[in-house]
């Protein structure tokens, strides 16, 4: 899929973008119907999704700054799960998948990427997320993905963040995996649960809550993520996740964004026009 291709779907799909690349949401009214209140919530949307014979296609990732980017990588993703079905003998279209696009919360990514501040030993000068905080019920990165052609959003929550959600819920397969041993200590302990969390065990837990485990959920990963490609694989594995490898052609990315334009600068452009 080249640039081009990107941003001709974006245009014939009346999806608004800046100049520099940044998704503008829709109207609140056709975005609110593709938002997950919480993670029960999620977890029953991908319910009737599967027993309407749909294909979960599962997108979890920071998205703290939503751009053509994604909406490049959906689209490839949609392109590469039709053919990945159809080398299994299964013939789907798009109305067949229901893509999930699971969006790290504010305090999730505060937590994850504090290691990048300068005042860590990091080179940002910017605290993550970039985009961030709600403004009047509304949340800027899950309307904005909710603008891309998916079918569900929601926020990743951070440990006690989301209420409908409990350790207790969790089930997690059998293995000796120093990952599952780590993941069982964390659903096993009482106390100091922050010192047992870590990505690759939450990403898990999650995983395995929202996955009813009724029917096809693949989770899709870019072989572009080196960083944390083989954690995330064993994580969907515990979580009995099917996974999916994707080689997908990069064309805009937050860091070449911020090469460019400091965060400030991206957000008074956005604020400008919305």
């Amino acid at each position: 899929m080249t640039q081009e291709d990107v941003l001709n779907y974006a245009k014939m799909h009346g999806i608004r973008f800046l100049e520099q690349g940044l998704i503008l949401p829709s109207a609140p009214e056709l975005l609110q119907e593709k938002i997950a209140e919480n993670l029960y919530d999620l977890q029953q949307r991908i319910a009737v999704a599967q027993a309407n014979d749909k294909r979960v296609i599962y997108l979890p990732g920071s998205y703290d700054l939503v751009h053509l980017g994604h909406l490049s990588y959906v689209l490839q993703v949609i392109d590469f799960c039709i053919e990945h079905f159809r080398q299994q003998g299964i013939s789907v279209t798009r109305e067949d998948l229901f893509l999930v696009a699971h969006v790290d919360s504010d305090q999730l990514i505060r937590h994850v990427k504090s290691y990048k501040h300068i005042d860590n030993g990091g080179e940002e000068d910017f605290h993550r997320p970039i985009e961030r905080d709600w403004v009047n019920g509304r949340h800027p990165r899950l309307d904005a993905m909710a603008t891309l052609p998916v079918d569900c959003v929601a926020f990743l929550p951070f440990m006690g963040e989301d209420l409908s959600f409990s350790l207790r819920d969790v089930l997690i397969a059998e293995s000796d995996d120093e990952l599952a041993q780590r993941a069982r200590a964390f659903l096993e302990a009482d106390e100091s649960l922050l010192e047992l969390w870590s990505p690759a065990v939450w990403s898990t837990c999650v995983a395995s809550f929202i996955n009813p485990r009724a029917g096809t959920f693949l989770r899709v990963l870019s072989t572009h993520d080196e960083k944390y490609l083989d954690e995330a694989m064993r994580a969907m594995k515990l979580a009995t996740v099917e996974v999916a490898l994707i080689t997908d052609d990069v064309h805009f990315s937050t860091t070449n964004l911020l090469k460019e334009y400091s965060p400030a600068e991206l957000l008074q452009l956005k604020k400008n026009i919305v």
